[in-house]
């Protein structure tokens, strides 16, 4: 089913200061720790990436995979796109179908990521553990991602404008 993801993401300098923030505000783990492994898909002209698409396919874990397809982002301080997103039976069998339709895995990106809550509130919080350092991702209603950045001391103007793949991108 297609969602609109409203999103922010932030760079982790003070790790310990931030955890202490999450659980004064009554964050709790939802999704402990697990490694995810993202593959990136294109053609091999690269029409998605220039049209500002993506395709994922991900591994959470070791059993659960994810069909993700995202729409160009729109303008403004918050990442908003359209998603598109399916749980996948067999990871292997639907990046075989993907390369029969023409898709080609672009880039391969791992991290380690918890997701927190609050209960009783819809929106959640990502803590992510990647080669080049910590992110948070604040992911919910508009409303409720500038209100949890401002609650957790940071500023919507400070946020990584940048999306893995083009982080690890850069980073390559």
């Amino acid at each position: 089913m297609a969602r609109e993801e409203i999103e922010l993401k932030f760079r982790v300098e003070e790790a310990l200061a931030l955890r202490a923030r999450l659980r004064r505000l009554g964050f709790r783990v939802a999704v402990p720790r697990r490694r995810e492994t993202n593959w990136i898909f294109d053609d091999a002209l690269g029409r998605l990436r220039a049209g500002g698409l993506l395709l994922r396919l991900r591994q959470s874990g070791n059993n659960t995979w994810l069909l993700t397809a995202k729409g160009k982002r729109r303008a403004g301080a918050l990442k908003r796109r359209v998603e598109w997103e399916t749980a996948v039976g067999d990871g292997p069998a639907c990046q075989g179908l993907l390369e029969l339709l023409g898709y080609r895995p672009t880039l391969r990106y791992a991290r380690w990521r918890t997701v927190l809550r609050r209960p009783g509130q819809v929106g959640e919080v990502a803590w992510d553990e990647t080669p080049f350092g910590r992110y948070l991702e604040i992911e919910g209603s508009a409303g409720w991602v500038r209100r949890t950045a401002r609650e957790l001391g940071l500023a919507v103007t400070s946020a990584e404008p940048r999306s893995y793949p083009e982080l690890y991108s850069a980073r390559r």
